[in-house]
């Protein structure tokens, strides 16, 4: 199973695994790439062409798609979601079925 998306929808998907701010990832991905620390002003006005036009750097670009081609990364985290979602819905469902059973009696 590999990731199908945008390289946008990847900055935020990727952030979301690492737990982390999609600025931060913008760090970290400067750090891997150049193996130096980020030079804020550079790491700024890249986010903000992120933030303005969608453009996302190639460092990060590779950095994410590095991280995206771990399949187990990537299964894990999709398996993760959908334990909350079931989590969060079926109760909520239950309550609501029941709520209207007792309405309707």
């Amino acid at each position: 199973m590999t990731y199908r998306g945008t390289d946008r929808d990847a900055v935020s998907f990727v952030a979301a695994i690492l737990e982390i701010g999609e600025f931060d990832l913008f760090g970290a991905a400067w750090e891997e790439w150049y193996g130096a620390e980020p030079d804020q002003r550079l790491i700024e006005a890249d986010f903000g062409a992120y933030l303005d036009h969608g453009v996302v750097p190639f460092y990060v670009t590779g950095y994410t798609r590095k991280i995206l081609s771990d399949e187990e990364v990537v299964v894990r985290e999709r398996n993760a979601r959908l334990r909350a979602q079931f989590a969060y819905y079926v109760p909520l469902m239950i309550f609501f079925a029941l709520f209207m059973y007792f309405l309707l009696k």
